[in-house]
């Protein structure tokens, strides 16, 4: 009985290597992108329902644009 689990322990350790070293071998061995230093937009959605009084103290905040 315990050499039955430890032969499945043993296969599954197996498959489990096999998994790891075929699947993250790619991210873990490949080479680092290109920094690109442009700035890309990005829109932001706020969801506010419910909340009038607060979001009057925040408009400030997210409606400026925040330019270099």
């Amino acid at each position: 009985m315990l050499l039955t689990l430890l032969y499945i322990f043993i296969g599954i350790v197996i498959v489990q290597l096999f998994y790891y070293l075929g699947i993250f071998r790619e991210f873990v061995f490949s080479q680092p992108a290109e920094n690109n230093p442009k700035r890309i937009p990005v829109s932001v959605i706020l969801y506010a329902k419910n909340n009038a009084g607060r979001g009057t103290k925040n408009n400030a905040i997210t409606t400026e644009p925040n330019l270099p």
